[in-house]
């Protein structure tokens, strides 16, 4: 069982990958006002480039399941919805989480 708040905050989570995903859930079960973006049309970040590989369909699953917990706990979940410095000040969150994911490394050679 996740401890109880004692104030509930606006929490703001910026990426939808299993992260970010993982993050609003938690948040919003513990009792938190989350709203959650992605800049994609899907929820899922990289795990989705994984399902596509041959015998990795069940990644997709995981992000379904994933998606599934954080609405279920009460998190808003947007998609399509990129943010920058003033979209954060317009919401006026207690605590950002972001969650955007890493970039390749560049190649050295």
């Amino acid at each position: 069982m996740l401890p109880t708040i004692t104030r509930r905050k606006k929490v703001l989570v910026i990426g939808g990958g299993p992260a970010g995903l993982k993050a609003a859930a938690v948040a919003a079960a513990r009792g938190h006002e989350v709203e959650l973006h992605e800049a994609d049309r899907r929820v899922g970040g990289q795990v989705l480039l994984a399902e596509r590989l041959p015998g990795r369909a069940e990644f997709g699953g995981a992000i379904t399941n994933l998606e599934g917990e954080a609405r279920r706990s009460g998190a808003r979940v947007l998609v399509g919805s990129r943010v920058d410095a003033e979209a954060v000040a317009a919401v006026a969150p207690d605590a950002v989480v972001l969650a955007t994911g890493a970039r390749a490394a560049r190649s050295w050679n």
